[in-house]
């Protein structure tokens, strides 16, 4: 049987989690999927994860142990649309979320993720940014990145999960939890990003409770997360009952124990276009250039 490393992100199921060889973020997986050397590769989040691995591994086998698992924000931007809409703006650079398509990162300049967004759009010459697709996220890096001109795309681009957690849901649960420190993802809206205490990445919330050891928080991202901080940190992580991404629930123990056996037919395997990968990894590889 080949060498095979499973790579898991922090929304995925409890079970899938204790199956992990590396367990973290977009940018963490993206970072482990430059570094390993084994055969197969299996990842366990959605299909714009899978093709950033295929991308970085394109010689490798990698695997996905359901390929339903897909992003609802990354099927709002189609790769014909960004082009046309980058006409309309020929001096701006363009960042591409991590949570796009192949075929979108491959029109883009840069590839960020939400830890390091921020970062890589101060670090850019431009002074206009085309930031796709998250809207919401597009907000958080304006906000914090003022001598730039941040033009979203497309219109109403969003996380279905993270866009439905309101200031309704923070100040309730800060009504029962008064102690509770409010983290949130940069995935939120605007109000609730800065009603929040920390905004941060799954990492990043991850790092802020291992740091400075709440004993619990309010957590606005997905619920998943708190699976992982309440295991290996003991922090009581408290979550709004609708922050649960169905397409992270896809992926299953029994799924993945299977792929882990052996049994790899084809429609697991992810495969792409060699001129999209091409072009997708330049634009991956900009942003680990432009973060060091």
């Amino acid at each position: 049987m080949p060498e095979t490393v499973v790579l898991v992100h922090n929304y995925q199921r409890p079970e899938v989690q204790l199956l992990a060889d590396h367990l973290g973020d977009s940018l963490e997986l993206a970072m482990r999927a430059r570094e390993v050397e084994a055969d197969r590769i299996v990842m366990c989040g959605v299909d714009f994860m899978a093709e950033v691995v295929k991308i970085l591994n394109p010689d490798r086998e990698v695997v996905v142990p359901d390929p339903r698992a897909m992003c609802g924000m990354a099927l709002r931007l189609r790769a014909e649309d960004l082009r046309e809409f980058r006409r309309e703006h020929p001096d701006a650079a363009v960042v591409a979320y991590v949570n796009t398509t192949a075929e979108v990162k491959a029109e883009a300049d840069v590839m960020c993720t939400s830890a390091n967004a921020v970062e890589v759009v101060s670090r850019l010459p431009e002074d206009e940014v085309i930031f796709v697709p998250d809207n919401n996220l597009a907000a958080w890096v304006a906000a914090n990145v003022e001598d730039k001109e941040i033009i979203p795309f497309p219109e109403r681009g969003c996380c279905p999960v993270h866009h439905a957690i309101t200031l309704s849901d923070l100040r309730g649960l800060a009504s029962r939890y008064p102690d509770a420190d409010v983290l949130v993802h940069p995935e939120c809206p605007p109000e609730v990003c800065r009603a929040a205490d920390y905004v941060g990445s799954t990492s990043q919330i991850y790092e802020y409770c291992r740091e400075r050891g709440p004993d619990r928080i309010i957590m606005g991202t997905e619920e998943g997360l708190g699976f992982r901080i309440e295991r290996e940190l003991g922090v009581e992580v408290i979550v709004p009952g609708h922050a649960v991404c169905p397409d992270m629930k896809v992926t299953t123990g029994e799924k993945v124990e299977r792929v882990l056996e052996g049994r790899v037919p084809r429609a697991l395997l992810v495969e792409l276009d060699r001129d999209v990968m091409r072009d997708a990894e330049e634009t991956v590889e900009e942003m680990f250039r432009i973060t060091g």
